[in-house]
C-alpha cells in the first residue's frame, strides 16, 4: 500500500509539473536574440501585470496538483514535518513559477507578471491544504 501511495504521489507531481510547463510555455517559440538587447536589469524585468479573474483562477488550479502530489510524497518521509513540507511547497511553487515567468520574457505571445507568481504559489499551497484536508477526512472514515 505504501509503495502504491508513493507511486501515485510521484505520478501526480510529475503530471502536474508537465502540465504546468506545457500550459505556461506553449507554443515554445522563444526569441532569445531579439530580447537580450532590451534587458537592462534581468532580475527585475517582471511587472505586476494585469490578470483577469479567470487568469488568476487558472493559475491557482494549474499549480494545485503539483502542491497536492508533492505534499503527499514528502509527508511519507519520516523526517517530514508539516512546516518543512509547507516551506518546500512554497519554495518549489515560487521557483518553478519565477523560472517560467523569466522564460516567458523570451516569448512574444506571453506577458510575464509578478502577480502570476503569487497566484501560482497560492495554487501550490492550496494543494498542500487540500492534501491535509483529504488526510483528515480519510482518517475519520
Amino acid at each position: 500500500m505504501v509503495k502504491q501511495t508513493r507511486l501515485l504521489s510521484i505520478t501526480i507531481t510529475f503530471l502536474g509539473f508537465i502540465l504546468i510547463l506545457y500550459k505556461t510555455l506553449f507554443p515554445f517559440n522563444f526569441l532569445f536574440e531579439a530580447t537580450f538587447p532590451r534587458l537592462d536589469n534581468f532580475f527585475f524585468i517582471l511587472g505586476w501585470g494585469k490578470s483577469s479573474p479567470w487568469d488568476i483562477l487558472f493559475n491557482v488550479l494549474l499549480f494545485l496538483p503539483l502542491g497536492f502530489g508533492l505534499t503527499s510524497y514528502l509527508m511519507q518521509k519520516k523526517s517530514a514535518t508539516r512546516l518543512s513540507v509547507f516551506g518546500v511547497i512554497l519554495l518549489v511553487s515560487f521557483g518553478l513559477s519565477y523560472s517560467i515567468e523569466i522564460l516567458q520574457v523570451f516569448q512574444p505571445s506571453r506577458f510575464p507578471a509578478l502577480f502570476d507568481i503569487f497566484s501560482n504559489c497560492v495554487g501550490g499551497l492550496l494543494g498542500y491544504i487540500f492534501y491535509h484536508a483529504y488526510q483528515i477526512r480519510s482518517f475519520k472514515q
